[in-house]
């Protein structure tokens, strides 16, 4: 295909053709509209628009186009995809969508300790993984949910696992958490207890969870 001239309308033209492009090379500079609120730029079928873009210069995306958008990362296996919700409604994607990151925390105790494990921001809890040596009967672990919400924040401690590990002569615990499970407030903290650990064993806590 031969080349074809383009009226600037100043007198000089750029190129089209099917020739790749090398320093140089003329061209035309196309303009768009700045418009901080997507609006219909013509009145009827057929007529002539320009594109327009928000205030950081970027084209108004038509918010049915959206979840197409989303399922397509969805369909090569991108999770996590950020919307940001602009003045008049138009959502664009707000940053790279990424692959779910988990995070691993790691402790240990004896006897009757304690451990709290407090990320303090919103969170999801994937798994979580207990090993401990063989318990005396009577023996408990309890993993519990505290919060902070107000005057009686005490009414919506719960307590999310609990079992005789003792009795039952279990020293490995793993607890999966569903993908629409186990998301928890950035004031929510996850308590886990042993009770009545006579003999001081020690045990090993690893919680895996991503922040959201």
């Amino acid at each position: 295909m031969s080349g074809t001239a383009i009226d600037s309308g100043g007198g000089g033209g750029g190129k089209i053709g099917n020739k790749k492009f090398t320093k140089g090379s003329r061209g035309s500079l196309l303009y768009v509209v700045r418009e901080a609120v997507a609006q219909a730029m013509a009145d009827k079928d057929g007529d002539l628009a320009p594109l327009i873009v928000d205030a950081f210069n970027r084209l108004h995306v038509k918010d049915s186009q959206i979840p197409d958008i989303v399922n397509a990362l969805g369909a090569i296996g991108l999770t996590n995809t950020l919307l940001q919700t602009l003045t008049g409604g138009v959502k664009v994607l707000n940053s790279i969508t990424t692959k779910r990151s988990p995070i691993h925390y790691f402790d240990t105790g004896a006897g009757t300790d304690f451990k709290v494990f407090a990320p303090q921001a919103p969170f999801k809890i994937m798994e979580i993984r207990f090993h401990t040596a063989a318990l005396a009967a009577g023996e408990d672990l309890t993993i519990t949910r505290t919060t902070t919400i107000g005057e009686e924040s005490t009414y919506y401690n719960v307590i999310l696992f609990f079992e005789e590990i003792g009795d039952t002569g279990t020293t490995d615990l793993s607890i999966p958490f569903g993908p629409e499970e186990g998301f928890f407030r950035n004031t929510d903290t996850l308590v886990f207890a042993l009770s009545a650990n006579t003999g001081s064993d020690r045990w090993g806590l690893e919680v895996i969870y991503e922040l959201v």
